[in-house]
């Protein structure tokens, strides 16, 4: 039965009870706009990033939506605070804790230490490129070569922390993604 339909039918059955017409009503009411609001809320998600300059160029990046860009950016906030663009892995906690004592070095998962919310926007993406993107580029290359070595969730995390380098990078460079590694090693606009 269709969305509008099953409206149709619910209001055609409560007409029989005054008491359960009144009743359904609001409950209608907060149906539709439960199902509108994501919607338009979505669409304003858009328009906002749409119409920030560093977002579309954030966005070039495969993986990288509105809602990522936008996520990115508001996490960030100022990109000169840091000193080195690979710092944001450490600041986003997607680097592997380090647990020594002697002769013991042992390497475990990330750290976790940081912005959580940036950290999640960061992996989704990784994901989202990974699987999603039927376009190749050499950052997908890297990460599937990766995949293929150590496996696919330490390759999902090693992108998502190379993916918040390279945005920053495209942020501070004033650049687009570039999808040939060719194109990505030859210098920016001046």
């Amino acid at each position: 039965m269709s969305k509008g339909r099953w409206e149709e039918r619910v209001r055609e059955l409560a007409s029989v009870n005054a008491m359960l017409s009144d009743a359904v009503a609001p409950v209608q009411r907060l149906r539709r706009q439960m199902r509108d609001e994501p919607a338009m809320t979505a669409k304003r998600i858009r328009s906002l990033a749409m119409s920030a300059d560093t977002c579309r160029r954030l966005m070039t990046m495969p993986g990288t939506g509105p809602v990522k860009a936008l996520a990115f950016v508001t996490a960030v906030d100022d990109p000169v605070r840091f000193r080195r663009a690979r710092d944001i892995g450490v600041w986003a906690g997607l680097t592997p804790k380090r647990s020594q004592s002697g002769e013991r070095d042992v390497s475990g998962g990330i750290t976790r230490i940081g912005d959580a919310a940036l950290r999640t926007a960061l992996f989704q993406a990784a994901t989202s490129m990974l699987n999603g993107t039927r376009k190749m580029n050499w950052l997908k290359v890297w990460a599937l070569r990766l995949a293929a070595k150590s496996g696919r969730k330490r390759a999902t995390t090693a992108l998502a922390r190379r993916m918040g380098v390279m945005l920053l990078r495209l942020w501070m460079d004033g650049t687009e993604f570039r999808f040939s590694r060719d194109q990505a090693m030859a210098p920016g606009p001046a």
